[in-house]
């Protein structure tokens, strides 16, 4: 559920707010790609990025220069990896 899912320790985001860029830490149980988007409120993509992860700790730092201030939905998917 939306609870369980915004408490996962195994997704971590931060520094929240973000400056210049933010981190998204996550476990893999397999190396696979995976997409990480920003989404804004009115459901309008403004950032999409595929990346390769490996199995276990992954970090990835977004860069959110061009975004204005705001609030944004930040989905993960990939092979075993939906948060």
């Amino acid at each position: 559920d939306d609870e369980t899912s915004a408490m996962n320790p195994d997704l971590l985001v931060y520094p929240n707010p973000a400056q210049s860029d933010f981190t998204v830490e996550f476990t893999a149980q397999s190396e696979t790609e995976y997409v990480i988007t920003l989404t804004d409120m009115i459901g309008k993509t403004v950032s999409s990025v595929q990346v390769n992860s490996m199995e276990g700790s992954n970090k990835k730092s977004i860069h959110t220069n061009g975004l204005a201030q705001g609030l944004y939905v930040l989905t993960l998917k990939g092979e075993n990896i939906n948060k």
